[in-house]
């Protein structure tokens, strides 16, 4: 299975849906850089998982030292 990258105005409403500014999309001919805002989008795409994931494991070591935590008072109060 391939995997297509969006073109046109599908794209364009992709980038608008992350953020992506429309000022930079065109050249100086007023002809859109696709290639140029398929990379910014996937860019984007990239970025806003990693923050997730980085999150994910921030909440999964707090849960760990917690649950660590408890397991020593366990032990203390035993």
């Amino acid at each position: 299975m391939t995997w297509k990258e969006k073109q046109g105005d599908e794209l364009k409403r992709e980038a608008l849906k992350h953020g992506l500014a429309p000022n930079e999309w065109y050249d100086s001919n007023g002809v859109l850089r696709e290639a140029a805002l398929q990379e910014r989008l996937r860019s984007a795409k990239t970025s806003r998982f990693v923050q997730k994931t980085w999150m994910i494991a921030l909440i999964s070591a707090i849960a760990s030292v917690v649950s660590a935590i408890a397991a020593w008072v366990a032990i203390l109060k035993s």
